[in-house]
């Protein structure tokens, strides 16, 4: 695990990279192991953050959900986080409607 070894912007500037490659419309990360603080702060270029879970009370874990920033305002997260158990039910869901289609992501840790 090569990624577990380097720094975050290092991490970040790879991610980057990746993502200018592959070009995704939907990004999820799982197991971030960022504080929500520094996950807010954490700019990944073209992609904003629509729902996340950061663990407070134990380390590691995690999940975040991004979209493009061009389909940004077709999607809503939907409050998942009031009904998680850090390390019994860790999730985050996005609501993503286009040209009158809507799909629900979901994704847990577990």
């Amino acid at each position: 695990h090569l990624l577990g070894t380097i720094n975050q912007q290092s991490k970040i500037d790879i991610m980057n990279h990746l993502l200018g490659t592959i070009n995704p419309d939907i990004l999820i990360i799982t197991e971030h192991g960022l504080s929500k603080t520094n996950l807010e702060n954490t700019y990944l270029e073209g992609y904003s953050l629509i729902e996340s879970f950061c663990r407070v009370d134990h380390q590691k874990g995690g999940v975040a959900i991004l979209v493009k920033d061009k389909i940004r305002n077709h999607a809503t997260g939907l409050n998942g986080n009031k009904h998680i158990l850090e390390l019994v039910c860790e999730m985050s869901a996005i609501k993503l409607t286009l040209k009158k289609h809507l799909s629900t992501l979901l994704e847990s840790t577990d």
